[in-house]
């Protein structure tokens, strides 16, 4: 009877070991495209010492988040209406973002993401917390990212601010 329950408690572990390893090495499209996201987040952040050369590899990070004919609308409140259209217009922007700025920090919740039947392209809907650093005020954001996957990779085509319906 010991020797049943020692070899079911073995074949329990490694069914969980190997469940695990699975998640680990086969991740889903929408845990991947999270990570991105987040890692996009990351690379959007920055604090005002940072070096010259620290500053163009981060605003090129940015652009590696991105297709070639990355399309991005953002209304702000208090720093108005931008539009992107391009990569090379992208870094420009970033690049410019991070020379007369303080610093700021960027960081993404609620991120749903709906991957087409295809597993091609996706859609990630999320909120995106913004602010100045030393400033105790911040900004939300509502955003959409449209995402395909391009060599294996997911890559942002589209993002735009997704406005709330007002009476």
């Amino acid at each position: 009877m010991k020797k049943w329950v020692w070899r079911l408690v073995v074949v329990m572990v490694l069914a969980g070991l190997g469940c695990w390893g699975w998640r680990v090495l086969f991740p889903s499209p929408e845990q991947v495209i999270r990570k991105r996201l987040n890692h996009l987040a990351n690379a959007a952040c920055f604090s005002g010492n940072e070096g010259a050369l620290v500053k163009v590899a981060k605003a090129q990070a940015i652009t590696s988040f991105c297709t070639p004919d990355v399309e991005i609308t953002l209304d702000i409140p208090g720093y108005g209406h931008h539009e992107i259209n391009g990569i090379a217009e992208l870094l420009q922007q970033a690049a410019a973002a991070r020379s007369y700025r303080e610093g700021c920090n960027v960081q993404f919740f609620d991120i749903v993401v709906n991957v087409a039947p295809d597993q091609n392209s996706a859609i990630a809907d999320l909120t995106a917390k913004g602010s100045v650093l030393n400033d105790k005020d911040f900004n939300v954001q509502e955003l959409r990212f449209k995402l395909r996957k391009v060599e294996g990779k997911w890559l942002i085509y589209h993002a735009e601010t997704v406005h709330a319906l007002t009476p």
